[in-house]
């Protein structure tokens, strides 16, 4: 389940980001939870974009944004489930996403066909033309076609199950967008009444419209096609190296046929009856397309990488005795679609490699990149000094380095380079410095060997150089003379403040309870009552989490629920609580999206951020 979750929370943070790459596939996941939360939000997401989509179609818009991010999106995750798949990584989205694919289609055949529809009915309209006539009537059955695969869609999506981490049931909803489907079915009835009107034309005619025009080799097709006034019908269907007619019996006015291309480029289909002949469709034919999943890795410059990959057709089929190219050499799949490659290296090096399968006849080929770091062994430096330095006066800084064999070591002084050394076990320098606080380390930057490395940083303080105060006794006097060191003065008052203060120390804890017996029971009070109202704050606010906040903004400002934080964020950066919801939402990218349980502080600067953000709404309103 965790590896499920994983999965999950990956392609929400890939697809919220605002670049939609996929550079990392890495994710902390000890904290996930057992929950379909994750899942059911994700899917909400999708719903809402084709909601909206629903919408701009009923607008007649013609560049529909939303359904280009759904398209968009519904590829990056069948792509990302397939890669998951592939590492044993399992999810709920495997089951739950083709109803979404379907969807998706659905809808981009109800745009289209609307789109052909009108297109060519203003044609009709103004030359009475019998090819602007059949084009607008496949427009209207393709649109017809979508709309039905979009309600099967919404059936099954309306019944799926989702549970939380406390076993509550979730279901998407499902409500706006079939009432939308609803409304595009009677615009769909409304065309046709509208080419009713050109009957004439419509008495004897034969119109052909295909599920795909641009299917991949041997990928099945369905043609459809609508025949009125004949009872028999030749499909004919052409291509560069062949032609071949298929006679049909039409049935309700309807016939249906299922081919598929065994030829790459573009096949010619229509249909004749007598001397009444149909629209023409134009399928282009492609390779089947591939992909190579492969990762990278790290390893130490001892031991030996292996690049394990495997190649695959679009709909997961594993490629077998296919020829891979991995950075020049050649290697052959195996009858899983697998393959590997073995790399070494003596030396700290990172491999780029490019991974390629040039294609066939049949397939198309395709590429992907891998990263193998070689890392070198460890180097540490250690920097002592026993003597005490003065200021202005040569002094040694001894060293020692494990390496084993000589190694350039620069030493900064202050955070700026002062001189460069080359050492191999211990050694020394000589430094002279100005009086003050200096900080001193030793950088080693990495040959093919060892890695970069640097010492500890060694904290000095230097004092002023000064002369020998000398107390002169009388010279009869048995009592030697006092040398006294004027630079040792700063550190004799330290060593006295620090005993004094380490008594003090002493005596609170040993006799604590009777000398500040009072003062501490009223501190423990003061600490006890403000504990109290902060914990009473809290438990005030407790109610109020980041998605009713969301929820809140969104419906306030109007805007659409499928945004992200981070977008929403941009969305209201010109607000007087942009840095409180700054914020509540990094809390709750830490809580949700890290899966991190947020310590009380932090909870109650979420919930105050919070608490702030509502004050400053209700005092504009």
């Amino acid at each position: 389940m965790r590896k499920s979750i994983s999965l999950v929370l990956a392609l929400m943070l890939i697809l919220t980001s605002p670049v939609m790459g996929i550079e990392e596939r890495q994710m902390k996941i000890e904290e996930a939870e057992n929950s379909d939360l994750p899942v059911y939000l994700f899917l909400d997401s999708l719903l809402e974009l084709a909601t909206t989509s629903t919408e701009k179609i009923l607008e007649i818009e013609q560049n529909i944004t939303e359904l280009k991010i759904l398209e968009n999106r519904l590829t990056i995750t069948s792509n990302e489930v397939t890669y998951y798949k592939a590492r044993g990584i399992t999810s709920r989205l495997e089951e739950d996403l083709p109803p979404f694919i379907k969807l998706g289609e659905g809808l981009k055949n109800i745009a289209e066909g609307q789109r052909i529809f009108l297109k060519n009915f203003e044609v009709l309209q103004l030359e009475g033309s019998r090819d602007a006539y059949l084009d607008a009537l496949r427009g209207v059955k393709l649109g017809r076609m979508g709309i039905e695969e979009a309600k099967e869609s919404v059936e099954t999506i309306k019944n799926l199950s989702f549970y939380d981490s406390e076993g509550r049931e979730l279901r998407l909803n499902t409500e706006e967008i079939e009432k939308n489907l609803e409304r595009l079915e009677r615009i769909f009835t409304q065309y046709e009444k509208m080419l009713e009107k050109y009957s004439e034309i419509s008495k004897m005619a034969i119109v052909i419209y295909a599920s795909k025009e641009t299917p991949y080799l041997f990928e099945t097709v369905e043609i459809y096609g609508y025949a009125f006034g004949v009872s028999e019908v030749k499909l004919h269907i052409i291509s560069s190296a062949s032609e071949t007619e298929i006679p049909f019996r039409v049935e309700n006015e309807r016939f249906i046929f299922a081919t598929s291309f065994k030829e790459v480029g573009a096949h010619k289909i229509f249909a004749t009856s007598g001397e009444l002949r149909s629209n023409t469709l134009i399928l282009n034919v492609s390779k089947i397309p591939t992909f190579i999943i492969a990762d990278g890795g790290v390893s130490h410059i001892s031991e030996n990488f292996t690049i394990h990959g495997s190649l695959q057709d679009y709909k997961n089929n594993p490629l077998s005795n296919k020829e891979v190219i991995v950075d020049g050499e050649k290697v052959l799949t195996d009858h899983h679609g697998n393959f590997e490659i073995t790399l070494k290296s003596d030396i700290r090096k990172t491999f780029y490699l490019d991974i390629l399968f040039l294609g066939d006849e049949i397939y198309e080929g395709s590429k992907t990149s891998v990263t193998v770091i070689f890392y070198g062994d460890k180097l540490n430096i250690t920097l002592s000094s026993s003597e005490v330095p003065i200021a202005g006066k040569e002094f040694k800084i001894t060293g020692y380095v494990d390496s084993e064999y000589e190694v350039p070591l620069e030493v900064y002084v202050d955070g700026k380079p002062l001189k460069k050394i080359h050492a191999m076990g211990d050694f020394y320098f000589n430094l002279s410095l100005e009086a003050g606080n200096h900080q001193i380390f030793a950088v080693f930057n990495g040959d093919e060997r060892y890695e970069p490395a640097k010492s500890n940083v060694l904290q000095l303080y230097l004092p002023v150089k000064s002369n020998i105060l000398q107390l002169h006794l009388p010279a009869k006097s048995n009592i030697p003379q006092l040398h006294v060191y004027s630079q040792y003065i700063p550190l004799v008052l330290f060593i006295f403040v620090a005993l004094t203060l380490l008594s003090i120390l002493l005596l609170k804890l040993t006799f604590g309870r009777k000398i500040f017996g009072r003062k501490v029971k009223k501190e423990e009070k003061i600490s006890e009552v403000l504990k109290k109202k902060e914990e009473k704050e809290i438990s005030k606010f407790s109610g109020i989490r980041y998605r009713e906040l969301y929820f809140m903004l969104t419906k306030l400002y109007g805007l659409k629920k499928s945004l992200t934080p981070r977008e929403l964020l941009k969305k209201l950066e010109n607000e007087p609580f942009i840095e409180e919801l700054k914020k509540a939402t990094i809390f709750h990218e830490r809580s949700f999206y890290g899966m991190k349980r947020l310590q009380l502080p932090e909870r109650r600067m979420f919930l105050r951020a919070i608490r702030r953000i509502i004050q400053l709404i209700r005092g504009r309103a």
